[in-house]
């Protein structure tokens, strides 16, 4: 166990990238729970997604993938114009 924590911190630290919980965050997040049937971690997670992906937008980057197992929440994420991808439906 102490190895998969040692390994996850070294992700954290070097490969991903933390977004901070913000104001803006927040907003966007009660802005999609009104819109849609979500759940308030789902509409966290969904919104840090949904500005991330503006601010790659606006840069000229490529646009982020939000990769999800809940086919609801990636449902709710394509109708607010995120690619999505649904890691079950790649296991045959």
């Amino acid at each position: 166990m102490d190895n998969l924590l040692r390994l996850f911190e070294y992700d954290v630290a070097y490969r991903y990238h933390v977004l901070e919980l913000g104001p803006a965050t927040i907003d966007a997040a009660r802005d999609l729970a009104l819109q849609h049937p979500l759940r308030a971690y789902d509409a966290v997670h969904l919104a840090t997604a949904w500005l991330a992906n503006q601010e790659l937008v606006r840069t000229g980057k490529p646009p982020l993938s939000f990769i999800c197992a809940d086919d609801r929440l990636v449902g709710i994420a394509s109708a607010t114009g995120l690619l999505t991808d649904n890691p079950h439906d790649h296991i045959p």
